[in-house]
């Protein structure tokens, strides 16, 4: 009778032991295609980011002779998005004003890249923000460096669009009170940039420590 209790109990433990190690097998499988899934998450997310890298210059989609604004535009090496808003200096750059660019060299740089991006599509003529309702169109923006206090205005650089091309024309001052058409840029996140932080949502995604154990999201 002992040798048969024994038995029964040597095979509960017995099967105990091999339920544990299938559960864990099952377990590091989960964790295993988890993970999988979420690398391959995180290589779409970085192709999406690498591969839209070429200049564009988005149209009014009622309109090719004006400009909305210009995708992955380079300037001094960094890729920018550009918009045209139309408003005022403040609402443009802030209180105190913060600049995309600081110093007149460098606008003038940024000025000379929005006018080549323009000139490489013959039909515009004109730029205009991308969400104002109405369809107020210029013929020229600005792109600020500097804000001169004494005068409440902020110095920068126009490109205009004359004699058939897109030119910049020469350093405006735009009084606070006046809206005018401004080019914002926005940097462009790098490629590596974007594979980190897939590869961190991978991860947070995927497994994290609790009590010592992985945790599977369901």
């Amino acid at each position: 009778m002992k040798n048969l209790l024994s038995l029964q109990s040597v095979t509960r433990n017995l099967m105990a032991t091999l339920k544990n190690n299938i559960r864990g097998g099952l377990q590091k499988m989960k964790n295993l295609k988890t993970i999988r899934m979420a690398l391959a998450v995180a290589v779409v997310f970085l192709l999406g980011v690498g591969g839209a890298q070429a200049q564009m210059v988005r149209l009014d989609p009622m309109d090719d002779t004006i400009a909305i604004g210009i995708d992955n535009l380079i300037v001094n090496g960094t890729p920018y998005n550009v918009t045209f808003p139309l408003t005022l200096p403040a609402f443009q750059y802030g209180v105190p004003p913060v600049f995309d660019f600081h110093t007149e060299a460098t606008a003038r740089d940024a000025t000379d890249a929005v006018n080549a991006a323009l000139n490489n599509v013959p039909t515009v003529t004109r730029v205009r923000d991308s969400d104002l309702h109405l369809p107020i169109p210029t013929s020229f923006f600005l792109i600020g460096y500097e804000f001169d206090l004494f005068g409440l205005r902020t110095l920068s650089w126009n490109g205009d669009y004359t004699d058939g091309m897109w030119v910049t024309d020469r350093i405006f001052s735009a009084a606070v009170v006046n809206v005018q058409t401004w080019a914002s840029f926005e940097v462009v996140p790098e490629p590596g940039t974007g594979l980190l932080l897939g590869l961190g949502l991978a991860g947070v995604a995927a497994c994290t420590r609790r009590s010592g154990q992985w945790l599977v999201w369901p």
